[in-house]
């Protein structure tokens, strides 16, 4: 055994830190509570989407794009939304990830993207199913996002919400 362990006056604080790490991830896996845009969304926009629906204007393939509230929220040239809070039928983005036509889905194949995971699908259907509330450009999440947290613990030691990795109040 580890001369470490023998002294205890290293034992407690060594099983306390071991403790605190390993509650640090305590609560913090999406499928386990509520879906956060910050948290869960935003990096699957970031990572498949952003090239042709983000904020660089010059890149942008549409006039639909998920860097600001209102634009994401804006009509489509269809007339639908690209997501409708608590409806997968009206959200337009739903039904294009989840498409198995290569021509209708996002991202899209005919520029080699490849479907969204069935993890990141699931995602996006829970965070549309709970409302699609979002917060943009790394603002604190809203009140929709702290009242959906308001479960989570804050780890003593920090004082982070381990669920969604923000200073607690």
């Amino acid at each position: 055994m580890i001369s470490i362990f023998r002294d205890s006056a290293v034992k407690l604080p060594l099983l306390a830190t071991l403790f605190c790490v390993s509650m640090a991830g305590w609560g913090s896996d999406p499928a386990s509570g509520p879906v956060l845009f910050n948290r869960d969304i935003r990096p699957i926009l970031s990572d498949r989407c952003y090239a042709c629906h983000g904020p660089d204007k010059a890149n942008r393939k549409t006039t639909m794009h998920f860097d600001s509230k209102e634009r994401a929220r804006t009509p489509l040239a269809s007339g639908g939304l690209a997501f409708v809070g608590g409806d997968l039928t009206k959200s337009v983005m739903y039904q294009r990830i989840t498409s198995d036509d290569e021509a209708f889905r996002m991202p899209p194949a005919s520029m080699g993207y490849a479907k969204l995971s069935a993890q990141q699908i699931d995602l996006i259907k829970r965070w549309i199913e709970q409302g699609a509330h979002m917060s943009i450009r790394g603002h604190p999440p809203g009140a929709a996002d702290r009242r959906a947290s308001a479960g989570a613990r804050s780890h003593k030691a920090t004082g982070v919400d381990v669920a969604t990795g923000i200073p607690a109040p």
